[in-house]
């Protein structure tokens, strides 16, 4: 079930849906059916929010690393006319 590519908030979940199939494996009833599908739908629902949270942190921490990109290139492009030229040629080629 494990998956290289998972991050870290896919590790867990895939690790708790294996300790629930364990669970399950082991005790095989229409109550411990019912428990386990309630179980799945709360990880679930726990693992969608840490998702969204840990991508919203993850495009603000992308954010900030273009407007630093952009300002640096703006303050190199303005201590350094010559350069906005040296630029143009290097993208033509």
């Amino acid at each position: 079930m494990r998956d290289a590519g998972l991050s870290p908030l896919g590790s867990d979940l895939a690790q708790s849906l294996e300790n629930l199939q364990s669970r399950l494996a082991a005790e095989a009833s229409v109550e411990a059916l019912s428990e386990t599908e309630q179980l799945v739908s709360r990880k679930l629902a726990d693992w969608g929010g840490e998702a969204g949270e840990y991508f919203k942190k993850k495009t603000a921490d992308v954010k900030e690393v273009l407007r630093l990109v952009a300002r640096t290139a703006e303050a190199w492009g303005s201590a350094m006319p010559d350069t906005r030229v040296s630029l143009a040629n290097f993208r033509r080629s």
